[in-house]
């Protein structure tokens, strides 16, 4: 195997963990300055995780040829640093109060 793709293998991993995580973290989050802040970091999660399993898809060969997936990982970039961007606005506006 090549080390590239070992580090996407744990890539996934820890973008599937994220995912569950935040799943955890939205469930649980009711009320407070912060849990619209929280709700957006756990989305950024979800978006981040979904990219590192996209990457995994790209670079395995398993003879996925899935249509445009270095668009989708880029849309998937966009969007995971796009919400973690505007939760950490959100936050400095919580803190600010």
């Amino acid at each position: 195997m090549e080390f590239e793709f070992i580090v996407e293998i744990f890539n996934a991993a820890l973008g599937v963990a994220a995912v569950i995580l935040a799943i955890s973290v939205m469930a649980k989050v009711r009320g407070g300055a912060l849990e619209s802040v929280w709700k957006l970091v756990s989305v950024s999660a979800v978006f981040f995780g979904l990219l590192e399993v996209a990457g995994l898809l790209a670079a395995s060969e398993l003879g996925l040829n899935i249509p445009n997936i270095e668009a989708i990982r880029e849309v998937l970039e966009f969007l995971a640093i796009a919400t973690l961007a505007f939760s950490l606005i959100k936050a400095k506006k919580a803190f600010t109060l």
